[in-house]
């Protein structure tokens, strides 16, 4: 398992901003907010207007597959405000969303599961629809 995570300039300033903002809220939020604040700062951070192909970011499609399973599903990474999970938009701060940001395709991830648990999953694509509308 790959453990490098990439994220360009401004995935990383959204991310700072919302890790700030869970940390003026308290509690809970708190432990949230340095999950982000982490991811972060051990990435890899690529230039300005950058952005990997192959990497997941936020507002990107993720398709990926269990470990054990060939079933693909695919979600699309969002900020808390905009998620719905019924069409596939899921927060950043849910346990999948924070183990896939800045990961990269064919990579095996580890997701942190409640009760302990975990998950291995296999990215098996990645689009980005920003990306598209000017190629």
């Amino acid at each position: 398992m790959n453990f490098v995570r990439h994220l360009n300039h401004e995935d990383a300033t959204t991310l700072s901003r919302l890790a700030e903002h869970l940390f003026r809220l308290g509690d809970k939020e708190i432990a949230m907010g340095e999950v982000l604040a982490d991811i972060v700062a051990t990435a890899v951070l690529t230039p300005v207007d950058v952005r990997k192909k192959k990497n997941v970011g936020l507002n990107t499609e993720v398709k990926y597959a269990r470990h054990d399973d060939e079933t693909e599903t695919a979600i699309t990474i969002v900020l808390p405000q905009d998620a719905n999970p019924a069409t596939g938009r899921i927060s950043i701060l849910a346990p999948l969303a924070l183990a896939l940001i800045g990961r990269q395709v064919d990579e095996l991830v580890k997701v942190d599961l409640p009760m302990g648990k975990t998950m291995m999953l296999k990215i098996r694509d990645v689009r980005h629809p920003a990306m598209e509308d000017h190629e």
